[in-house]
């Protein structure tokens, strides 16, 4: 029971983790845009560094997610979509198997 808390609050991080990279390069790629336009072309190569964000954020989410999986045998957030198709199914009256 625990290990599905744990599970459900990594999606919580894992999620504001993913939303952060996001807004790193936006502001990245809309900072490079605005001092490319009002001061010189030359800054325009910041721009890659949205690569650089990208890839961060993506090797951190899938080995906050192993470890994730290491720690509560759950990906991040399983537990969490697993409750709400055991809680679908049995509101539509279909049969739910359990492993008892």
């Amino acid at each position: 029971m625990f290990r599905n808390r744990v599970s459900d609050l990594c999606w919580w991080v894992q999620l504001g983790w993913d939303l952060l990279g996001i807004v790193l390069q936006w502001g990245v790629v809309l900072a490079a845009i605005w001092y490319t336009l009002t001061d010189n072309l030359s800054i325009s190569v910041h721009t890659w560094w949205v690569v650089v964000i990208y890839f961060f954020f993506l090797i951190t989410t899938v080995l906050f997610a192993l470890i994730c999986r290491l720690i509560t045998g759950r990906v991040p957030g399983q537990a969490r979509k697993t409750r709400k198709t055991i809680a679908k199914y049995r509101s539509d009256g279909m049969p739910v198997v359990t492993d008892n």
